[in-house]
């Protein structure tokens, strides 16, 4: 089990803190809406999966400190336009976790990849991307029974 802390609360956020859960690591979601980690925390609702109901464990608070303290992983999965100012607002709570970017784009101001921006704002950073599909919606929901339950595919799987 890994503790993984989880930098933004939208679809994406949510679908990977689902199945990262699934798997048995303890997850910890980072919102900028106090409102939005109210719905996760106390109705286990995301307002862009409706339909999804979060498992318990799973926990969101406003605090970039409180997400991230005491964590091994850190997935940061905030839109493109808003990486580099989310990033300033965590980096200092950042100590040796590897940091997963789970963003597509790209920074439109300087051009730069988002590894770019990473490797500018915190030079001695471990680095992973994880890519996605265009529809986080469907990749969601082919990987689960539509109701947060990973369904695991075998190779011959249709």
């Amino acid at each position: 089990m890994k503790k993984i802390a989880i930098i933004g609360s939208g679809s994406w956020g949510v679908a990977l803190a689902i199945h990262l859960a699934k798997l048995g690591n303890e997850i910890k979601i980072w919102s900028f809406m106090q409102e939005e980690a109210d719905l996760i925390n106390h109705e286990k609702k995301c307002k862009f999966l409706p339909e999804i109901t979060i498992p318990e464990g799973i926990v969101c608070t406003t605090s970039y400190e409180e997400a991230i303290k005491d964590t091994e992983v850190i997935l940061h999965v905030t839109p493109s336009k808003f990486t580099r100012n989310t990033l300033r607002e965590y980096k200092q709570y950042v100590t040796n976790q590897t940091i997963v970017i789970c963003t597509k784009g790209f920074e439109t101001e300087t051009l730069q990849t988002l590894d770019q921006v990473f490797k500018e704002e915190l030079p001695n950073v471990k680095l992973a991307v994880l890519s996605r599909t265009k529809s986080r919606r469907r990749s969601f929901k082919s990987s689960t029974n539509g109701h947060g339950n990973c369904i695991r595919r075998g190779k011959n799987s249709q």
